[in-house]
């Protein structure tokens, strides 16, 4: 056991910065997925990452809620159970509150302790760029949801270790955070684990049982196709270059999210994955992709373009790789998005700073393998990141080339908003970091349904039926799971 800040160096640290960690680190000793169980909050915040990510971190006090509307922003105070309305742009009011919190850099610390956590959905970039705003919205989720989170649970899964965080946001002592992280460490280790089929928290999912197997979906077939085709269209005319149009599936619940989640890390474990649960909505997500990173002044982006189904044998899986690592068409549309990235990351970094240092990897994951590249650039000093946010958001390897055109297709061609779909889910430091991925491969569960879009990316000779069976292709894995796990 081990506390990463002493008291001597906690008073120092008070008098130049407005939020101070306390942080024990211990001996992992649960199951990640079983801490959301233990701790039955009423808000679940989990960022997960199972495969190839280091940390995974969990919100055990939130202090206020941030859900961003149309033109205002709702705070509400958690403790004191109150709430105001800032009216105005909502992220630049979101960025207004977050800016009055600075912390030290601890370097022995996780990357998160203490901060944001939450999602931007897809439609945020309407406060961004001026896009048309005509179709529905029938799901309903807010613009965004952050939850400010003073004390947390770090998991460092390469070293078996477990920090526990509490922040000084107001004029707590030493003694007082200690006290807060002993109370954390005690109800770790004497809770019994509960079972995943208790009502965890408080997501309405009662009364489902009784509703019967039902689905919809966002475009029949026809419809996607006569879609791609006027993306065509619109590429021979020399508008854009790539359109990724999406497909949604609904279908009606009666699992708790959480049970979903679990069977999704069992099967398609990804590096940037999340579970999100509020009284009115959850997120179940095994995002593979990156929108970006925040970190030592760095910005990072990790693109993904190219996907490939996994081979049934060893050889089969080796030639499919060969095969997109040789097909000129999915190269050439992979490099145009790394050159779109590269281009969004040099609003924000220092000139000549941007550079690709990893080209057209290969990625496998359990149904699919993708062609990943990374870009890096040094963060412009005085940018904050929320400058960030809007010079990447969101990520073109979801919209297509040029980014701006393509989003107006997207409005209109897809029927309904895409709400979280392709916007991002992840954290924002009180040391000014962050880390937010790209919502793919999500599920969104809302008043007794669940929702999973997936899409593809249209070039000017794609076939459109094929372009329909990649989009439910995308969407097997959490699909097969929600399907096999209902129950009449």
């Amino acid at each position: 056991m081990k506390h990463l800040i002493d008291e001597t160096s906690f008073d120092k640290l008070c008098l130049s910065y407005s939020v101070v960690p306390l942080i024990k680190k211990i001996k992992l000793t649960v199951d990640v997925l079983s801490v959301c169980e233990r701790f039955n909050n009423e808000y679940q915040m989990l960022l997960h990452s199972p495969k190839s990510g280091r940390y995974s971190f969990y919100a055990v006090e939130m202090t206020h809620l941030y859900v961003g509307h149309k033109d205002k922003l709702e705070v509400k105070n958690l403790s004191e159970k109150t709430s105001e309305v800032l009216n105005g742009d909502p992220l630049a009011s979101l960025e207004k509150c977050f800016m009055k919190y600075n912390s030290p850099k601890i370097v022995e610390a996780p990357p998160f302790y203490g901060g944001l956590i939450g999602y931007i959905s897809y439609d945020v970039i309407r406060l961004i760029e001026n896009i048309p705003n005509d179709t529905v919205d029938d799901i309903g989720l807010s613009l965004f949801y952050f939850a400010n989170v003073s004390d947390g649970l770090a998991i460092d899964h390469q070293q078996q270790e477990l920090y526990i965080f509490a922040n000084r946001l107001k004029q707590e002592s030493y003694s007082e955070l200690l006290e807060r992280v002993e109370n954390i460490e005690k109800r770790i280790s004497n809770t019994t684990h509960r079972a995943t089929n208790t009502a965890i928290g408080s997501y309405n999912h009662q009364g489902i049982k009784s509703a019967g197997k039902y689905y919809e979906t966002s475009f029949t077939e026809e419809q996607f196709c006569q879609a791609v085709d006027k993306v065509i269209e619109y590429i021979k005319a020399g508008d854009v270059f790539q359109v990724n149009l999406s497909l949604r599936r609904g279908t009606r619940i009666n699992r708790h999210p959480l049970e979903i989640y679990r069977e999704l890390v069992k099967r398609n474990p990804s590096p940037y994955m999340a579970y999100i649960q509020t009284p009115d909505f959850a997120i179940a997500s095994s995002s593979p992709e990156l929108l970006i990173k925040v970190k030592d002044e760095v910005i990072e982006t990790r693109p993904i373009a190219g996907t490939r189904s996994r081979g049934r044998t060893e050889a089969e899986e080796q030639q499919l790789m060969n095969e997109l690592l040789t097909n000129e068409k999915e190269l050439a549309e992979h490099i145009m998005l790394v050159d779109l990235e590269r281009n969004d990351l040099g609003r924000v970094s220092e000139y000549g700073s941007v550079e690709v240092n990893e080209l057209l990897v290969l990625e496998k994951y359990s149904h699919v393998i993708h062609l990943v590249s990374n870009v890096r650039g040094k963060l412009i000093a005085g940018n904050s990141l929320f400058d960030v946010i809007r010079a990447v958001f969101p990520g073109g390897t979801i919209t297509g080339a040029p980014k701006v055109r393509t989003m107006e297709i997207i409005e209109e061609l897809e029927p309904v908003k895409r709400g979280l779909y392709t916007g991002s889910i992840g954290w924002l430091g009180y040391q000014q970091e962050m880390e937010l991925n790209i919502v793919i491969r999500t599920a969104v569960f809302k008043d007794g349904w669940a929702f999973v879009q997936a899409g593809a990316g249209i070039v000017y000779d794609s076939i459109p039926h094929r372009e329909y069976k990649e989009s439910l292709k995308k969407a097997r894995a959490l699909w097969d799971i929600l399907e096999e796990l209902y129950e009449k």
